[in-house]
């Protein structure tokens, strides 16, 4: 068996976290991708392909032995998949770059091929919000078909976990018209000519649609966080660790620094004194945290600095400068659900506490606020003293 990784496309939901793609996004020091295809090699699967963008080449450099193809237009998946015919010699599987366990999707899968001796097999988790998903329809313990995003329904099964495919199904995918969505066509084809089964693992798993679910998944791992202090990490007496923590290759933790766990900190970071790191923060390498700065349920990517301030539910990105008294709002008076703009459109996040998202290399003057669910571009300049109630563009000047 094979397993095709699909890493391609602009993930402009994703912004302003799609420098690059999102799946390259590091969390505890891995990229998402990288984590993707560790646990897949985990169930024995070695024969990889990830399908990627044009100029995306670091995904080769970062990642050798898988094999690289190149979707040269964000034509969606069906063309995607068909981009790496050349490679896909067997039954294959399909799968998003997402941090879950793989191995244990995949079992369940394979286990329910076998039993029943269909070529396909959709897993599918239960979802109370099937109106974001496509949700499958079933005759007996047979997949009828996938009804995009319904409405009215308060639960469902969702596909798009992975697909597991038989290789015939290339040529029901060049059967079928090429538009954005050929391959829930070419499901909808397969699934009338042949006997579709599913699976259901109770399993998490995670979605990747916009960027603040990276926090969901950065939160997972610290509750996998095991407590370890690196030997040349160098920790103030005084300072306080408590709980589940890890810390990296030559981390200074200065003095009256207080981290509760579960946390993660990367190799050459600083925290400051007084600072206080605590519930399921992730600093990546090369973080500096400034005196007297508090970060909570945060996502720190590596090579920022901050000065001073509070971050919470907020993920800022790589190579960040960050001045004092930085304070990201990260609640609503009336405690209702975060609402965010998201290529012009309102999109609930389904969380009360949800701070900033910042984008890489964006540099933030002193004294400056954000709102609850602010998203400012990456490459932005923020002036003093300023309060961000809307998203910034990338490039961007708020002086």
């Amino acid at each position: 068996m094979q397993a095709l990784i699909l890493a391609a496309g602009e993930c402009s939901r994703f912004w302003p976290l799609n420098d690059r793609h999102k799946a390259m996004n590091k969390v505890q020091g891995k990229t998402i991708l990288q984590r993707t295809i560790d646990s897949v090699r985990r169930y024995g699967i070695d024969d990889i392909i990830v399908v990627r963008s044009p100029g995306a080449e670091y995904m080769d450099e970062e990642l050798p032995g898988v094999k690289f193809v190149v979707q040269k237009e964000p034509k969606g998946m069906g063309d995607a998949i068909l981009s790496a015919e050349k490679y896909l010699t067997e039954d294959f599987l399909v799968l998003n770059p997402k941090i879950a366990n793989f191995e244990e999707i995949i079992s369940e899968a394979v286990a329910e091929k076998e039993r029943s001796r269909v070529g396909m097999v959709l897993p599918a988790q239960v979802t109370e919000t099937p109106e974001l998903y496509g949700v499958i329809t079933m005759d007996g313990e047979r997949v009828t078909g996938v009804v995009e995003k319904p409405k009215g329904l308060k639960t469902g099964l969702r596909i798009g976990v992975i697909y597991l495919l038989p290789k015939e199904f290339l040529e029901y995918q060049k059967r079928v018209k090429e538009w954005q969505y050929s391959f829930e066509d070419a499901l909808a084809l397969y699934m009338k000519e042949k006997d579709v089964r599913t699976a259901t693992p109770n399993i998490k798993s995670f979605s990747m649609k916009y960027s603040w679910h990276l926090l969901a998944i950065s939160h997972f791992l610290c509750s996998l966080t095991k407590r370890h202090i690196s030997e040349s990490a160098n920790i103030a007496d005084s300072a306080k660790i408590e709980g589940e923590v890890h810390i990296g290759e030559n981390t200074r933790v200065f003095e009256n620094a207080v981290i509760n766990g579960p946390c993660w900190i990367g190799d050459n970071c600083v925290i400051g004194n007084n600072s206080l790191i605590r519930d399921n923060t992730v600093i990546e390498e090369g973080v500096k945290i400034g005196m007297g700065t508090e970060i909570t349920r945060s996502h720190l990517h590596s090579g920022t600095t901050v000065h001073s301030g509070f971050i919470g539910d907020s993920v800022i990105g790589r190579d960040c400068r960050i001045g004092a008294g930085f304070v990201t709002a990260n609640r609503r008076f009336d405690r209702k659900t975060v609402g965010v703009y998201v290529k012009g459109k309102m999109i609930d996040s389904g969380m009360r506490g949800l701070g900033a998202i910042v984008g890489a290399r964006t540099n933030i003057g002193i004294m400056v606020g954000t709102m609850p669910g602010v998203h400012i571009g990456s490459n932005c300049l923020i002036g003093p003293g300023k309060i961000v109630k809307e998203n910034v563009p990338d490039s961007s000047k708020v002086v």
